[in-house]
């Protein structure tokens, strides 16, 4: 990685402080690109009413060695506008972060949509970790829950993709709003929605976005 790169890393590294992945010790060098969204289009079928789908991610049980790309091909604007039935103003950043042997990551993807100067770190934000193994992805859920309620947040059950996950909404300040978390196998999925006044539809968003991360970014 060139010096130039590093140095954008780190400076990532210091806005990154805030998100949901902020539990997670050792030092990660990130590299962040920002991109233009793409031209969203109308969904040609209306999304389901349900906020859970009733159909299994197509995980495999093979190991995982690489997430199969990046924020651009895998979650690009047009295909949370899909999800969510509505489209997305602002621009797109995504942060490419590399391993960290402390806690057994592979690599993370941090994909941010709608952002501008109220946003910095966009209204929706999509992480996606890789680990070594699943009990290590399902280590990082514990720390990131407690993190939520120790600020406030509400914690309720919910299911995604045919797995437990955890909904945390109502904590106080701008790096605890409402956020869904769960573990995929090898894979760890956070999202957050901010600027929702309806608890609802933040929840609706929330699930609708985390399958489509848990879904899109599964083994090849």
């Amino acid at each position: 990685m060139s010096r130039r790169a590093l140095a954008a890393g780190f400076v990532a590294v210091a806005v990154l402080a805030g998100c949901a992945q902020r539990t997670v010790p050792g030092r990660t060098v990130y590299e962040t690109v920002t991109v233009t969204p793409h031209v969203a289009t109308a969904p040609s079928t209306e999304p389901s009413t349900s906020p859970v789908a009733d159909v299994r991610s197509p995980s495999s049980s093979a190991v995982m060695h690489r997430l199969p790309g990046t924020c651009d091909d895998l979650l690009s604007v047009g295909t949370l506008v899909d999800a969510l039935g509505h489209d997305l103003n602002g621009k797109t950043a995504f942060v490419v972060g590399l391993p960290d042997a402390a806690t057994g990551r592979i690599s993370y993807l941090n994909c941010r949509y709608s952002v501008g100067p109220a946003a910095p770190t966009g209204r929706i934000e999509i992480g996606v970790s890789l680990y070594r193994t699943a009990a290590n992805a399902a280590a990082r859920i514990a720390p990131t829950v407690s993190d939520y309620l120790a600020h406030g947040a509400n914690n309720s059950a919910a299911t995604v993709a045919g797995l437990p996950a955890r909904v945390l909404i109502g904590g106080a300040g701008a790096d605890y709003a409402p956020t869904v978390v769960l573990a995929d196998g090898q894979r760890t999925i956070v999202v957050t929605v901010r600027d929702s006044t309806d608890t609802g539809a933040a929840r609706s968003e929330l699930l609708r976005l985390a399958l489509l991360a848990d879904q899109r970014t599964a083994q090849d």
